[in-house]
Order: C-alpha cells, then sequence, then structure tokens
C-alpha cells in the first residue's frame, strides 16, 4: 500500500467571468510536479461562458467545481472555498494568475524543511505582466526588500529561509508584500483567524496576512513561484474610494494592534499616508469626484510626523504634489 503524503493540498480558485484565462490557470495546477492537492473552484456567478472553460477539467478526479450566486467580492468565494477544502492546508490562486510548475513541490518542501520549528505560513516571490508584457522579474527586488528580509532571516536551508518573526512584522507594515496568490497555509490556522474580512471589498488580503504573520513562524520559498497577470479589467487596477476606505480602515486596524511596537506603527502610519496622499490626487478634482463620491478627508499637516520615511512614500508624495488640490495641508488632520 502506497504511504498517504504527509502534506495534501487544498487549492482555492475563485472565479468570476475569466472564460478567457481560468482554463490557462487551472492547466498550471494541473501541472504541477507535486501532485498531491484538490482544486476547489468557486464559480462566482459568471455569465460569460466560465463555467464551459472549467469543464475539461472536471474529469481530473481532483477538480471540483461549485456555484454561487454573485457576491462581487473575491473574500467571500475564497472563504466558501475554505470551507469546502477536504485537506488541512490551503492555496489559493486567482483565476488569471499562473503558477510554476514546480510551484507546490517548493511550497511543500520548504514548509516540511521547517517543520520542527512550527512554521504554518509559507509564500512565494512573484513576477508580474500588464496584458502579457513584462512588468518586473521579481517583487521583492521591485520593492527593494531583499536587505530589510535578509536581516530579517534567521535561518535558512537550501529550500528558502524562515524568519524572524519580529522583524518579518516589521517588514511587512513597511510594505504589503504578501500575495494570496503565493501562501501556503495550515487551513486550521486561516479558519481561526476568521479567514478573509468578507464586509471588505478591497484589503482583505493585507488584513489577513497581517494577522496571521503574528500567529505562526513564516518561511519564503527560495526563487519566483507564480505569474501575476494583470489585465485592464483587473479589480484593483482602477481605484476609487472604496479602495483608498477599506485599505485605510485595515492600516488602522492594525496601527492599533500593534501599538506596542513602535517601528511596526511608524511604518504603518507611513503607509496610511501614503494612501491619504493617492486618494486626494485620485479623488480630489470635480472631474473624478463620480468615482469618489464620498468628500475625500483633509490631511493634516500632524500626518506628516511620526512616520517612517521611505522611498516609497517619497515617490508618491513627489509624484502627486502637483495633483493635489489646494486643502492638502489643513490644520485639521484627517
Amino acid at each position: 500500500m502506497l504511504q498517504e503524503p504527509d502534506y495534501i493540498v487544498s487549492i482555492i480558485v475563485p472565479v468570476y467571468n475569466r472564460a478567457h484565462t481560468v482554463a490557462q490557470t487551472l492547466a498550471s495546477i494541473q501541472q504541477q510536479t507535486y501532485p498531491y492537492f484538490e482544486v476547489v473552484i468557486v464559480d462566482d456567478g459568471s455569465t460569460d461562458g466560465s463555467a464551459e472553460a472549467i469543464k475539461p477539467f472536471l474529469s481530473d478526479v481532483r477538480f471540483h467545481y461549485h456555484y454561487q450566486p454573485n457576491s462581487g467580492r473575491p473574500s467571500i468565494a475564497r472563504n466558501r472555498g475554505a470551507m469546502l477544502a477536504s485537506y488541512d492546508w490551503l492555496a489559493f490562486l486567482d483565476s488569471d494568475d499562473q503558477w510554476q510548475t514546480d510551484y507546490l513541490y517548493a511550497q511543500v518542501s520548504t514548509l516540511r524543511s521547517f517543520a520542527s520549528q512550527k512554521v504554518k505560513l509559507v509564500f512565494s516571490d512573484n513576477r508580474k505582466t500588464l496584458d502579457g508584457r513584462p512588468v518586473y522579474d521579481s517583487f521583492i527586488r521591485q520593492l527593494h526588500l531583499q536587505e530589510e528580509l535578509e536581516l530579517a532571516t534567521s535561518e535558512k536551508n537550501r529550500f528558502g529561509r524562515r524568519f524572524d518573526p519580529l522583524l518579518f512584522q516589521r517588514a511587512l507594515c513597511r510594505t504589503g508584500f504578501l500575495m494570496t496568490q503565493g501562501i501556503l497555509v495550515e487551513k486550521a490556522l486561516f479558519l481561526h483567524a476568521g479567514g478573509f474580512d468578507d464586509r471588505l471589498k478591497f484589503a482583505e488580503d493585507t488584513d489577513t496576512w497581517l494577522t496571521l504573520c503574528n500567529l505562526t513562524p513564516v518561511a519564503q520559498c527560495a526563487g519566483v513561484g507564480f505569474t501575476y497577470c494583470c489585465h485592464q479589467d483587473n479589480l484593483t487596477r482602477h481605484k476609487v474610494d472604496r479602495f483608498y476606505a477599506d485599505t485605510l480602515q485595515v492600516l488602522r486596524k492594525h496601527e492599533m494592534r500593534l501599538a506596542n511596537d513602535k517601528p511596526s506603527v511608524q511604518h504603518l502610519r507611513a503607509r496610511i499616508l501614503k494612501y491619504q496622499i493617492q486618494r486626494l490626487a485620485d479623488c480630489g478634482t470635480p472631474a473624478e469626484q463620480e468615482l469618489c463620491p464620498a468628500q475625500p478627508r483633509r490631511l493634516g499637516l500632524g500626518s506628516f510626523f511620526n512616520v517612517t520615511w521611505n522611498r516609497e512614500l517619497l515617490r508618491t508624495l513627489a509624484r502627486n504634489l502637483p495633483r493635489l488640490p489646494a486643502f492638502l495641508f489643513s490644520r485639521t488632520a484627517g
């Protein structure tokens, strides 16, 4: 009798009107060199023929299809997929992204190599394309995080590296570099933390990974694991006021939660300031009010102090300064 593998992965794939991309996504899963997985496809009310594109994969007994009325929020589909999952480990892949063929093998190998340290979350780096054109080859390098993550590393092996929990928390507070498509996490831990907050339309992933990284040691696989495929119709490509409202709500929540660690708080405040500046620039002109029906909050001068200024914040300020409305610098804190 063959021995049952120690790690079987439930892969959650939410789908909404991705008839033109979902087959490539599912093929990238089916071609994995690590074969011990199931695929839980949650169709969030597609109307474009996505079900027909998915149908050929259902002859593979590892693939399971579930339909639900449209919720308008990927978090609801992902949470349902997690509840339907049969196995102890969860991975997520959006219906327009693609894994490398050795992605699961690399993640499981990294997880297994750090099992004695009780690592329950592993992530991978990614490359990005926009309408098929390369944008970057490494998200970590694009964000200039190599040195910070190197300093946060507490142990390395041939599969990847494990991080010091506090230093990793500070790095994640500075920049949101964990992407849902590149994460393998213990199902029990994910459900214990409440899954994705389905009250949020945006930033629910930022919220979840900031929470979970305080509950388990984290490891990273060596190399790049997946391709993040952006298109003109990506959900977060065109930012509206709801995007900024949800993102600021999440960052302020964790600013309060981590109040006892000053570096984490200062990093989060820098991100809050960055999004406040961008929100004013995007939503401050009359022509843009249709996308931002809520009046942008004023930004007080005090917001520019007690933050950790970094390259990303400085670039945001420099890029948007000519576009910012006259009420940017107000004595009223925003």
